[in-house]
């Protein structure tokens, strides 16, 4: 985004669970979310966990066009002993609108100043 341009708040992005992310992990298990870009303008987007050891995403990044959609995997691996720790572990999904022009992912979007819209993903575990 250069200097001239109005920064804008993106535009929502839809995100839906095929499946509902609860647990107990005795096997690796995968969730698809389907992201669609609900806004007028390309977002970038990205997925942030603070376990991702253990939280497998795929894509875990890029470019969505207005009314473009994306099918995100997330991956859970079975840890022996690991419960007590996964009892925090959280994700998100966060985009910024950009350059309509813009080709491919660059992690530099989310830096400076810029408005970043966020979307808690809630993990729950049943130990």
């Amino acid at each position: 985004m250069n200097d001239m341009q109005e920064k804008r708040v993106p535009g929502n992005l839809l995100i839906e669970s095929r499946e509902e992310f609860i647990n107990p992990f005795d096997e690796r298990n995968q969730w698809i979310f389907r992201l669609t870009n609900l806004g007028s303008h390309t977002v970038a987007w990205l997925a942030v966990t603070n376990n991702w050891e253990l939280l497998d995403v795929y894509p875990p990044c890029g470019l969505l066009r207005p009314s473009e959609s994306v099918d995100v995997y997330v991956c859970s691996e079975v840890a022996e002993g690991a419960t007590a720790c996964r009892s925090h572990d959280h994700m998100s999904f966060q985009w910024t609108e950009v350059e309509d022009g813009l080709t491919e992912f660059d992690r530099s979007v989310f830096d400076g100043d810029v408005i970043i819209r966020r979307q808690r993903v809630i993990i729950k575990y049943s130990f």
